[in-house]
């Protein structure tokens, strides 16, 4: 009796399906991890962080995982310009506050190298107003560079530092400023007077800041400032009123609408609404008050 021949089973089907659903539940997660990075990181950083895990995924041959995410590292900006202005806003807002954020950390350089954050300006010997803190900190914003080129044997717009007047860095320009105002303006400022973190020429350190370094402003935004980046002027308090974007007067304010970023002393980013409780306990140093962040 002849045996009849066995026919081996098929071997099982591959699900490519259940893998490429597995890899876009993972590069999902990633994203929106990194998403919620984006405010530290700005949206350069964001993209290359996601070019990085691309070359990771690469390199462990999880090629469907690179693909995707090369995919959505290309695809992100190329689709900016169609998102939603909401969307493409979001992103400029969150920008603008790592600006801010950048700022804080060379003025808390500064603090560690000289003692106390600069002041608002260096003046000559009759008082008058020089050299402005946005120059004193270019080391530190790695523009040693054009620091060098600046000089202080002459006042910001003399001779020579009129030359560099349209040489600001990006981190003094909020991103989302119309393309047709002064690009050499800054976007963010100083809030000067006696009770203040900045006191005119005068330097003040951290320790004097009894109100808190959290909960005490350092910078803020404002829209046509008018006021260049080299340029020793800044937002006086008072007679700044303590509103976000005051209707009727030159103040804290923004192109972001019915908000308006700040960097408290602590080197944090804060972004207020228009709707924030009266702020003007949160500009002072020494007024003695018992706040929080929950008061605005």
């Amino acid at each position: 009796m002849t045996n009849a021949p066995v026919t081996p089973d098929p071997p099982p089907a591959k699900q490519p399906f259940q893998f490429t659903l597995r890899s876009l539940f993972v590069v999902t997660a990633v994203v929106a991890l990194l998403l919620g990075l984006m405010v530290w990181l700005g949206f350069g950083g964001f993209l290359l962080s996601l070019l990085i895990l691309s070359g990771i995924a690469a390199y462990r041959r999880a090629w469907t995982t690179a693909i995707l995410l090369f995919v959505f590292t290309v695809f992100i900006p190329c689709a900016m310009p169609f998102c939603p202005c909401s969307c493409r806003e979001a992103a400029r807002r969150a920008q603008c506050l790592n600006n801010l954020r950048q700022l804080g950390l060379a003025l808390h350089e500064y603090h560690n190298v000289y003692g106390s954050f600069p002041p608002a300006y260096v003046a000559d010997q009759h008082g008058r107003p020089m050299h402005s803190w946005r120059v004193l900190i270019l080391p530190f914003l790695e523009q040693k560079d054009l620091y060098n080129q600046y000089r202080f044997d002459e006042p910001w717009d003399g001779p020579n530092n009129r030359k560099l007047h349209d040489k600001m860095p990006e981190v003094f320009r909020c991103a989302s400023r119309p393309s047709g105002s002064n690009p050499y303006e800054t976007s963010y400022v100083a809030v000067t007077g006696p009770h203040t973190a900045w006191r005119d020429d005068r330097p003040v350190k951290l320790s004097e800041i009894t109100d808190g370094s959290k909960t005490t402003i350092l910078l803020v935004e404002m829209k046509d400032s008018g006021i260049n980046w080299m340029e020793p002027r800044d937002l006086a308090y008072p007679p700044m009123p303590a509103k976000i974007n005051p209707p009727s007067a030159r103040g804290i304010s923004s192109y972001h609408p019915g908000r308006a970023n700040v960097l408290f002393a602590d080197g944090h980013v804060f972004c207020l609404g228009d709707d924030a409780k009266p702020i003007a306990k949160f500009l002072t140093i020494d007024g003695g008050e018992t706040i929080s962040e929950d008061d605005l």
